[in-house]
């Protein structure tokens, strides 16, 4: 009887952690990124003045800017990209407005699939890099209460794991 109780115990207690195991998030494709790197601060600050000047002097194809990282999610699980877009300069007809912001987005998650080791063949990058078009409406303007303030950007539209949206 002792030996049935105690085989039923341990039974119980392995299911247990089985589904508690099948509960956990899995790891996120990032969290091997999330230690120091071995790079010196001029090394650090030369890389960030090159991208810097790069960026400087790009043409902005089709009103879309260069996209950039700008975070990583609260969660780990998806880089954040963002590029500007000069609406004025935007192509007027719809589908080539969708496809100059598609081709950004893809060139923008390939870039970054090649950089974190993502694997782009069943779609996993399209759900850990999500690339926001912000408008270039921020600027300096007169608040309320007589403050100069800077007006953020509103986003323009976004690619979110393989659907583009507009807002």
């Amino acid at each position: 009887m002792k030996t049935s109780i105690a085989t039923l115990a341990l039974l119980l207690s392995s299911l247990s952690l089985a589904v508690q195991s099948k509960k956990s998030n899995p790891t996120s494709p990032f969290d091997k990124f999330m230690v120091p790197a071995k790079i010196s601060e001029l090394d650090y600050h030369t890389v960030r003045a090159n991208q810097d000047m790069i960026k400087g002097y790009v043409d902005i194809p089709n009103g879309i800017g260069v996209p950039e990282i700008s975070a990583l999610s609260d969660d780990h699980r998806r880089i954040i990209v963002k590029a500007v877009v000069y609406e004025k300069h935007l192509p007027k007809d719809h589908d080539e407005l969708k496809n100059a912001l598609l081709f950004t987005a893809y060139r923008a998650i390939g870039s970054v699939a090649s950089e974190f080791d993502l694997n782009t063949d069943d779609k996993s990058a399209h759900r850990a890099v999500r690339v926001e078009f912000l408008s270039n409406h921020s600027r300096l303007k007169d608040t309320p209460n007589g403050i100069v303030g800077l007006v953020p950007s509103t986003v323009y539209a976004d690619f979110t794991d393989g659907e583009l949206t507009f807002h």
